[in-house]
């Protein structure tokens, strides 16, 4: 009997190990067909913190360059063109000035005034005295000189000079090589003649237009002499003639060369503004006394208008 338990104790060892390798191969066939559960990981022994996760702007630059040439570039537009600019306005006529120069005073002497005597020949007419930087007819004087006057209005300056009225261009001036003869001197001028009579060695009989045209206005006088105020001392005291023109109507009147002119009919014309007013009350008048210092002496001229 005993010769047989170890057959049966070979069955039983089998038969385990029959079933042990059954249970065994059903197990790793169960893993072996369920997922694999995902695992994270996390490094060890890190020294500091985790870096953050980049925003999604910071990846534009890729987008920009194009690396990929996903987005090709469109086609560079042509560059706009400058607008023209405007054209300029038409240049408004400026309307002449109703102004006429009746005299003009300008001296060389340095620092010394320098007037006009400018007449209005709009309605109401008038004359009154001008200096540099004064305004009339909303016209700045801008410079004044022996015979003429300029103006200047709206950006543009206008010349005036005597014999011209304001917006008139001055004629121009003939040429020497074809200069025409010289008129016939005027009546006034031809002596003993010309409404011009001499009655004695201080009187004169003489036509009132001679004597305001070419007298009267101290203005007017630069045609026939130069005219420069004669100061003493610093105040002005009337005014001087030299370069007289040689038998002109001065000389006729009893007029000589360095004569002063200090007063008419007792009024003091030692200022553009007194002889202004000289001028206006001559008008009106039938004898003209002329006060005037000839060689350091007082001397009267006297003239009956006709």
């Amino acid at each position: 009997m005993k010769r047989y338990f170890w057959l049966l104790y070979l069955a039983v060892i089998t038969v385990a190990a029959a079933l042990a390798a059954d249970m065994f191969n059903t197990y790793l066939s169960s893993r072996l067909a369920a997922p694999l559960a995902p695992t994270q990981t996390q490094a060890k022994n890190t020294s500091g913190p985790l870096a953050q996760r980049a925003a999604l702007a910071q990846y534009e630059i890729i987008n920009k360059r194009n690396i990929f040439n996903a987005t090709p570039p469109a086609d560079a537009p042509e560059p706009a063109r400058a607008p023209e600019p405007p054209p300029p306005p038409p240049e408004v006529p400026v309307a002449p000035l109703q102004l006429k120069l009746v005299g003009a005073l300008a001296s060389t002497r340095p620092g010394a005034q320098r007037f006009v005597i400018l007449e209005s020949t709009s309605n109401p007419p008038g004359q009154a005295v001008y200096q540099v930087g004064d305004i009339v007819q909303q016209a700045v004087i801008a410079d004044i000189r022996p015979d003429c006057v300029v103006l200047e209005r709206g950006g543009s300056r206008q010349e005036l000079c005597l014999q011209q009225e304001a917006g008139t261009p001055p004629a121009a001036p003939a040429p020497r090589a074809a200069a025409v003869p010289a008129p016939s001197p005027p009546r006034s001028e031809a002596p003993g003649g010309g409404g011009i009579v001499r009655v004695d060695t201080g009187t004169w009989r003489i036509s009132r237009d001679v004597l305001l045209e070419n007298f009267a206005n101290v203005g007017s006088l630069s045609s026939q002499a130069t005219v420069t105020p004669y100061f003493v001392q610093g105040q002005q005291l009337g005014f001087r003639l030299s370069q007289m023109r040689s038998g002109g109507v001065l000389q006729q009147i009893g007029l000589q060369e360095g004569d002063v002119l200090q007063k008419v009919n007792g009024l003091d014309i030692h200022t553009p503004q007194e002889a202004l007013q000289a001028y206006q009350q001559l008008q009106t008048e039938s004898t003209v006394r002329l006060n005037i210092l000839r060689n350091n002496s007082s001397t009267t001229l006297t003239y009956e208008l006709r």
